[in-house]
Parts: structure tokens; sequence; C-alpha cells
């Protein structure tokens, strides 16, 4: 996020926002669930590797479709493995969160039906690999998975 923070930043007619629950280094600390923007406040919103954090996802699905402006567009990336996605709510722990859902502080597996939850709060949703968008150098400089899968939301209300 950092990197592509510095690529717009090379551009005087894009303002960039960067918003994060806990990290101290970004513009506005905001829970995704619950963002205090005004309806229709961004073209553009890149959320990377937070959903499969946040206990509810649909809520900040809805909160992303309702900040970013008709026509406009929402970039998600959320680790995806096979099957369905995978939660449960009983699993609290880290530990058991670490063997559940393979990382300390993530709270569901994603599935190829995340497309579905997106579609449900409204967006037309479309995906792409990350390899067939940047170059391996790009891949390498952004920190990005090769295979990692982009999830491109628009809202077309």
């Amino acid at each position: 996020e950092q990197a592509l923070t510095r690529a717009l930043d090379r551009f005087p007619a894009v303002e960039t926002v960067t918003c994060d629950l806990r990290a101290d280094d970004v513009d506005v600390a905001a829970d995704l669930t619950s963002l205090g923007f005004a309806d229709g406040s961004f073209d553009w919103v890149y959320c990377s590797h937070v959903l499969e954090h946040v206990a509810d996802d649909r809520a900040a699905m809805a909160e992303l479709h309702r900040v970013v402006r008709p026509g406009g567009t929402v970039i998600v990336q959320v680790p995806v493995r096979d099957g369905a996605t995978y939660e449960d709510p009983a699993v609290t722990s880290p530990a058991d969160r670490l063997a559940a859902f393979g990382q300390e502080d993530h709270v569901r597996h994603y599935g190829l039906d995340v497309t579905t939850r997106l579609e449900d709060a409204g967006f037309r949703v479309g995906t792409i690999r990350a390899d067939r968008l940047f170059s391996r150098d790009e891949i390498h400089r952004h920190g990005l998975i090769p295979d990692d899968l982009l999830f491109r939301c628009d809202r077309h209300d």
C-alpha cells in the first residue's frame, strides 16, 4: 500500500487518503465497517488484505460500496483458497485462528464465493490475477503474490 501511495503522490491531481484501524502512519484511523466519510466520497478505493480480519465483512463491503461514488471502483485483495469461504465465530484464540485460518488475526478463509458477498453489497465484480496485471518487477516491488486474485468491484447504480 505504501508503494501505491508513493506512486500516486507523483500525480498532483490525485488525492490519496490512507486508512487503517490500528496503524500509526495513515491519514485516518478508521473501522472499515463504519468509515467517517460522506456517501460517494471516493472515485477509487484499494482494500488490500483487510476483510479477512473483519468480523462483519458484509458490513465492511456495504461500507465500501457506500463511500465509493456511483461509477467508482473498489479493488479488493483477500487471500483466496480452494473451496467455499470458511468461518467459525467460535474460533477466537490466536492459536485456534492460526490453526483454522492460517494467521492469528484472521477470522475466515475466503473461497471464490467471496465474489457473491461483494455482489450482495451491490458491486459488479470481476477478477484478475496479479501476474496478468503487473510485471514480475512490479509484483516484487509492490510485495504482491503472482497468482493473487484482485477483485474489481464496480459500483454501477
